[in-house]
């Protein structure tokens, strides 16, 4: 193998560090993004679930002051018999009284129904209280992960930096331009074996003659499918 194509395959295993680095670098915003939005649809989840339990606290509520009030207007009721002559109007008094009862029994019925579904909101409002405090704990632990792994990853493309202007150093400034070139274009490997009479890149037989001229070994070669540069592996 010739020491333009071991010093290619030095710098490229340098590049292919320096992309893997940079690729998970830019992929932390989409990691803590990940993480808020646990909290907020943990966030949303109890939010809901504590205004339901508020909601049907309040209606609870009024429904206990219709009784209450209904309560007062029987005492009102019975006292007007007690201070009336009249037996149509204590008679009707009492019909009052009756439907003003029937009604507290109504709300009632309706204040239990109330309490039970109060019970269920409740508990299910301590489970998401626990899963919100979980996702907070996570949502903390979690960025202060990244923020480490951020100095971690930003401190290894440093060195990957200078270990790939060390080997560029080492190439020939035209052999680089054209293998800066392919990976500007490729997005991937500049330089790719040939197996069985195959590049490696592209997975296309080589010509006879780019294979004879890879097997030279002397200048550089290229894939006459896709352009990347060709070496025969040992």
């Amino acid at each position: 193998m010739s020491p333009q194509i071991e010093s290619l395959l030095v710098l490229q295993e340098r590049d292919t560090r320096l992309f893997t680095l940079l690729k998970e670098i830019a992929n932390l915003p989409k990691e803590e993004a990940a993480l808020d939005l646990r909290l907020q649809t943990a966030q949303a989840t109890f939010d809901q679930k504590k205004k339901l339990s508020m909601s049907l606290e309040s209606d609870r509520k009024k429904i206990e002051l219709e009784a209450q009030s209904k309560q007062q207007q029987i005492g009102r009721y019975r006292q007007q018999q007690l201070d009336t002559r009249k037996n149509e109007e204590f008679q009707a008094l009492g019909n009052e009284i009756k439907h003003a009862e029937e009604a507290i029994q109504a709300f009632e019925d309706q204040q239990l129904t109330y309490m039970e579904q109060l019970e269920i909101a409740h508990k299910q409002l301590a489970l998401d209280a626990e899963v919100l405090k979980k996702a907070t704990a996570d949502n903390q632990t979690g960025k202060a992960t990244i923020a480490q792994k951020k100095i971690s990853l930003e401190k290894s493309l440093a060195e990957v930096r200078a270990l790939k202007q060390e080997a560029e150093a080492k190439v020939e400034a035209s052999t680089l331009s054209k293998y800066q070139r392919i990976i500007a274009n490729k997005k991937e490997n500049a330089l790719v074996p040939v197996r069985n009479g195959t590049c490696g890149g592209c997975h296309m037989k080589v010509t006879a003659q780019t294979m004879i001229a890879v097997k030279a070994d002397k200048d550089l070669v290229s894939c006459d499918n896709c352009g990347r540069l060709v070496y025969l592996l040992e």
